[in-house]
């Protein structure tokens, strides 16, 4: 009911652009209701997580994902992700960074420390980067692991040795 609230409260256009799962409902009511066309730009963890829903919402999320009209994918894996719902157009366009804004961070190459900035998520491979990190602490004793985010796996890492986790 959310969804369909909400939608009407968006002005009418011919193609809506939604960034990711989370807008699917609205952007298929203003399908529906506006005559529209949806494009989902495909860079958040919807098809990877789809196989792990309850069977009510990936069904549910599987009806709107065909009804999409054009993606735009991040990357390669994501694109290859979607294709396994949909038939729907898809083009991989990388997003920009403008990476002049770093060239004067000057790193310390002969640290032994690792830091980690995003969403603290096992789709994002906090996981994985745990594990190697206790490898890498058996042959570099000194180094230590900074995870800067929010996320479901916060709590788990926040309570490791050499696991730094200031938010």
């Amino acid at each position: 009911p959310s969804a369909l609230i909400t939608s009407f409260k968006i002005p009418n256009a011919k193609t809506y652009l939604l960034e990711g799962g989370e807008c699917l409902s609205v952007g298929y009511m203003k399908k529906i209701t506006a005559n529209s066309k949806i494009i989902l730009i495909n860079s958040d963890p919807l098809f990877y997580d789809l196989p792990n829903l309850s069977w009510y919402k990936r069904k549910y999320l599987l009806y709107i994902i065909k009804k999409i009209d054009g993606i735009i994918s991040t990357s390669y894996f994501m694109k290859e992700l979607a294709q396994k719902y949909t038939k729907a157009p898809n083009e991989v366009v990388y997003p920009f960074a403008n990476v002049n804004q770093f060239t004067s961070v000057k790193p310390n190459l002969n640290s032994h420390n690792i830091a980690f900035v995003g969403s603290v998520e096992k789709h994002k491979g906090v996981d994985l980067l745990v594990d190697a990190f206790k490898m890498v602490r058996e042959k570099y004793r000194d180094s230590k692991l900074y995870i800067c985010g929010k996320g479901k796996l916060r709590k788990t890492i926040s309570n490791m040795d050499n696991i730094h986790a200031p938010g």
